[in-house]
């Protein structure tokens, strides 16, 4: 997975031979707390509602963080560009973060 800002193909492309292990890490707890979440929904028992609603939030907030974590480093390899491209390039993926 490699950013998108495209400031020196070389530069990108060593990037995305590997992905930062914080964001991996991110991403791997949020694939857990997923799997928890599917095991609660197809429980034959009842599931708590506050367990639930806790494992969900915690996913959520997992991809949030790797989500924030890959713009930052996205925005981080557009200061390589010109001032206009680079303004452009910034302003949609804060774009991307608000929407």
């Amino acid at each position: 997975m490699g950013y998108i800002c495209k400031a020196s193909m070389k530069k990108a492309h060593q990037k995305a031979a590997a992905v930062p292990h914080d964001i991996l890490h991110r991403l791997n707890r949020a694939e857990g707390q997923i799997r928890a979440l599917k095991k609660l929904a197809a429980s034959p028992h009842q599931v708590d509602c506050e367990t639930f609603v806790t494992q969900l939030k915690a996913a959520r907030g997992a991809l949030k963080a790797a989500g924030e974590m890959f713009i930052t480093r996205y925005i981080e390899e557009c200061r390589a560009l010109p001032q206009k491209e680079r303004a452009r390039h910034i302003a949609k993926a804060i774009s991307l973060i608000t929407d």
